[in-house]
C-alpha cells in the first residue's frame, strides 16, 4: 500500500472515531504515573511516523515556521527539568509529543491532498459529519441521561440538564459543533441547498443547549466574519436576533449550570487567569514546559490534582501558551499560525477564517486551543484550505 492511500485511510479511520469523543480513553500507568490515551491520538502519531519515515530523506520537507517551533517546544521542556524534580514530568512530555504528532498531522494530510485534490471536498464533509454526529449523540446524552453529576467523582466536572455528549464537557462539545455550523452555512450560502440550511439550524439549536457561553460568543464572532467574508453582513439583521431568542428562550431547569447569567464561573476564570499569570512569572522568557502547568500549580502553592481534567488547563490558551512556551515560545507560536493563515485560499477560505476566528473568541475562557479533538479538526480544516505551492 502507497503512502498516499496508507495517510489517507488512516484519516478516516480518524475522523470515524472522532465522535465518540473520551469514550475511546483508555488509561495507562508508567512508573507509577497514570496517563491518558486516546485511540485518536494513537492514529495520529502513526499517521505522523509514517510521514516523517517517508519522508526522511527530504532535508525541505519541515516549513521553518514548525522547526522554530519544534525546538522552542522541546527547550522549554528541557529547561523544565531544572524546575520540576519529579517523574511526573513523564505526563508533560507525552502531551508535547502528542502536539508535535498533531502539527505533523497538517504537513501529512496537505501532501496527501496535494497528490489527490478531489479529496479537499470528501475531508470537508467527513468533518462535517464528524461534528454532526456530536451533536446526535450530545442530544442522546442530554435525553437519556441528562443528570451527568455522577461523573464528578471520576476527575469531570458535575452538569445537570446540559448537552454534553462524548466530550463529557459541554464547553468541548459546543466548540466542536460550532465549527460543523460554521462549515454547513458556508455551504448553504455557496450551493443554496436546503439540507446545508437545516444541518446549521440544527446545530446551532445543539450549541444553545450546552449552555457554553464561551460557545455562544464564538458561534458569534465565526458567523460575523462567515457573513463579513461572503459579503452578506446584511444577513446578521436576521441572524442575530434569531440568536437571541434562542439564547432567551432556552429551557431553565432547577440547574445553576443552565443560567446563562450565572457568575460562580465567571469568578472561576478570573481566579484562573491569575494563578496563570502566577506562573508565567516563575519562567517568563521559556515558560515552564508544554502541559506540565498541573505541576507548575504547586510552585505558587496552588492544587496539584493530576486525577482532575481540569489541572493540566488554563480557562485561556493564550496565557496557557505564555505560561508553559514564555515570552520567546509566545512570539515563536504566533509566527507560526501566522505562517498557517497567510497561506490560506481556496472556496474554503472563508469557512476556515470564520472557524479559526470563532476558535481565537472561545480559546479566551476555555483551553480549547490545546484540545486534542479541536487541534484535529483544525489542522485538517487548513490542510484543505491551503496553497498547494507554499514555501
Amino acid at each position: 500500500m502507497g503512502k498516499t492511500k496508507l495517510i489517507k485511510r488512516l484519516t478516516f479511520l480518524y475522523l470515524l472515531l472522532f465522535p465518540f469523543g473520551q469514550l475511546t480513553r483508555l488509561q495507562l500507568n508508567s512508573f507509577g504515573i497514570d496517563i491518558p490515551f486516546y485511540i485518536n491520538d494513537f492514529i495520529i502519531g502513526l499517521i505522523s511516523l509514517v510521514w516523517v519515515i517517508t519522508n526522511r530523506k527530504n532535508k525541505n520537507i519541515l516549513p521553518k515556521a514548525f522547526i522554530n517551533f519544534f525546538g522552542i517546544a522541546v527547550f522549554s521542556f528541557l529547561v523544565s527539568i531544572f524546575i520540576f524534580h519529579t517523574p511526573k514530568l513523564l505526563v508533560g512530555f507525552m502531551y508535547l509529543i502528542r502536539l508535535i504528532a498533531y502539527l505533523t498531522f497538517f504537513l501529512a494530510a496537505k501532501q496527501t491532498l496535494k497528490v489527490n485534490y478531489k479529496l479537499r471536498e470528501v475531508f470537508l464533509n467527513s468533518l462535517i459529519a464528524a461534528s454532526l454526529l456530536t451533536a446526535v449523540f450530545g442530544w442522546l446524552q442530554y435525553l437519556i441521561i441528562p443528570d451527568t453529576r455522577f461523573l464528578k467523582v471520576y476527575g469531570w466536572d458535575d452538569h445537570l440538564y446540559r448537552l454534553i455528549g462524548t466530550f463529557l464537557d459541554p464547553t468541548f462539545t459546543g466548540i466542536i459543533i460550532v465549527f460543523g455550523f460554521l462549515l454547513s452555512l458556508g455551504k448553504f450560502l455557496t450551493s443554496k441547498k436546503t439540507i446545508w440550511l437545516c444541518l446549521s439550524i440544527f446545530m446551532m439549536v445543539s450549541v444553545g443547549f450546552t449552555y457554553s457561553r464561551a460557545s455562544f460568543l464564538a458561534i458569534l464572532a465565526g458567523l460575523g466574519a462567515l457573513l463579513v467574508l461572503y459579503k452578506k453582513v446584511n444577513k446578521l439583521v436576521i441572524v442575530i436576533p434569531i440568536l437571541i431568542i434562542l439564547a432567551v428562550f432556552l429551557p431553565r431547569p432547577s440547574s445553576e449550570g443552565v443560567h446563562l447569567e450565572r457568575t460562580m464561573s465567571v469568578f472561576s476564570r478570573f481566579v484562573s487567569y491569575d494563578e496563570t499569570l502566577l506562573i508565567f512569572r516563575k519562567s517568563p522568557l521559556f515558560g515552564v514546559g508544554y502541559d506540565n502547568f498541573c505541576l507548575a500549580r504547586g510552585l505558587i502553592g496552588g492544587n496539584v490534582n493530576f486525577s482532575s481534567h481540569s489541572c493540566s488547563g488554563s480557562d485561556s490558551s493564550v496565557l496557557l501558551v505564555l505560561s508553559t512556551f514564555g515570552v520567546v515560545g509566545f512570539m515563536i507560536f504566533v509566527d507560526l499560525i501566522y505562517f498557517l493563515v497567510k497561506n490560506l485560499k481556496g472556496e474554503y477560505y472563508p469557512e476556515t477564517i470564520a472557524s479559526l476566528f470563532a476558535l481565537f473568541v472561545h480559546s479566551f475562557f476555555s483551553n480549547s486551543l490545546f484540545y486534542p479533538w479541536v487541534m484535529g479538526f483544525i489542522v485538517l480544516l487548513l490542510a484543505v484550505s491551503i496553497k498547494a505551492h507554499e514555501e
